[in-house]
């Protein structure tokens, strides 16, 4: 074999490998995504990247106004600031139909700022939730969700 068919072979070799290093599925990039969204300082420009454009939220908590990705991103930053020892204690992230991942999560931290209206308590909070993530083309393209709002302003109320 001549040595431009030899590195010809390789680099075909190399190509493929580095194409499906690409096309990761839809649980390993919830993976990435709890870790850059629980990173700090919080990062929103490497958030979003993870969103298509049309990102749909299908629960969106004002139905008059569905939330954009932008929107999403803006809700993981307020998080972060309001509790900034905050994460998500990933429970497990499996795979849907092949283009969605269904994650279960709680969400831990202490309450120092301001949190959806709530005032500072300096409280600790310990919810969980679920979401549905949709993926078209290897971004983030629809989310459904529920999460335990009430049992957080239950843990952060100051009363």
């Amino acid at each position: 074999m001549s040595m431009k068919k030899v590195t010809l072979v390789i680099m075909t070799i190399a190509a493929l490998f580095s194409a499906t290093s690409y096309a990761q599925t839809p649980q390993k990039l919830m993976h990435e995504f709890y870790q850059i969204a629980d990173a700090k300082p919080f990062d929103a420009k490497k958030l979003r990247i993870f969103f298509d454009d049309n990102f749909v939220d299908h629960d969106s908590h004002d139905p008059s106004k569905p939330s954009s990705a932008d929107d999403v991103v803006a809700l993981f930053g307020m998080l972060a600031a309001a509790a900034p020892d905050s994460r998500h204690d990933i429970t497990f992230i499996k795979s849907v139909d092949g283009n969605k991942a269904l994650v279960r999560w709680k969400f831990v931290g202490t309450q120092t700022a301001p949190l959806f209206g709530a005032p500072a308590s300096n409280k600790r909070f310990d919810i969980a939730g679920m979401e549905l993530w949709e993926f078209k083309n290897g971004k983030i393209s629809g989310l459904w969700h529920v999460e335990e709002l009430m049992k957080l302003f239950e843990q952060i109320s100051v009363n």
